[in-house]
């Protein structure tokens, strides 16, 4: 489905009331009734089975991390696809709503390539459309966050998201970078924590990965326990 620029939105950018500073602290109802859209649109209403397995996998997870044997109901007419969806719209604070739209959203990811979303669901729109409008709606609702290889990331600050964060989680993805990538995005889960001692320790670590594998696709002679000095030298 395509994102609508409505009278509303123009009329709001033109008065400077769309948020320029991105706020992390609450994730609005409104959103999340975007969100589940979504997730209508690619999983559908959980009356097929293929749709019921994804809630229900959605389900698993939910209650496994959050140590719950079961969701809420969602009524009498109570379905996994409704529990999961009003538990996300009504219960959940905005760190676990930040959690389920991550565990929803790396099934889609995951998916992409995947014969079980591609094929089995008869759905509105793609994966990769899935992704697009989620972050297009982060950015409407002034909301810090994007969806990035498969994770939510942070996003402090546009330029440096779209300049550095974004490109470095693209390259990275490149099998030969698996070490450094999984060092980057464990950084990225510290930052997130606001453990920024081992942040900055899992950053470095991946920088000198990265440098240590570049040198070796280039037959560069070099010592594994060189500094970062060193290797940036060479």
């Amino acid at each position: 489905m395509p994102v609508y620029d409505t009278y509303s939105k123009r009329i709001k950018r033109r008065s400077g009331r769309d948020k320029d500073v991105y706020q992390y602290d609450r994730i609005p109802k409104e959103f999340r009734v975007q969100v589940v859209h979504i997730l209508l649109d690619i999983f559908g209403e959980g009356d097929t089975p293929s749709s019921h397995g994804m809630y229900s996998q959605i389900e698993r997870i939910i209650c496994r991390e959050y140590g719950l044997m079961e969701l809420p109901s969602s009524g009498n007419y109570s379905t996994t696809a409704n529990d999961v969806i009003k538990y996300f719209v009504e219960f959940v604070d905005t760190n676990h709503a930040i959690d389920i739209i991550e565990i929803s959203f790396n099934l889609i990811y995951a998916g992409i390539s995947n014969y079980q979303i591609n094929e089995k669901f008869t759905r509105k729109i793609k994966p990769e459309e899935a992704i697009a409008e989620l972050n297009i709606r982060f950015f409407e609702n002034g909301l810090g966050y994007q969806f990035e290889s498969g994770i939510i990331v942070r996003v402090d600050k546009k330029y440096i998201h779209s300049e550095i964060i974004k490109p470095a989680l693209s390259l990275l993805t490149d099998e030969i970078y698996e070490g450094a990538n999984a060092e980057f995005l464990s950084a990225l889960e510290n930052f997130k924590k606001r453990n920024y001692k081992d942040c900055i320790n899992d950053c470095l670590k991946s920088f000198e990965s990265t440098m240590k594998i570049i040198c070796a696709q280039n037959n560069w002679e070099y010592i594994d326990s060189d500094t970062a000095k060193k290797h940036l030298e060479i």
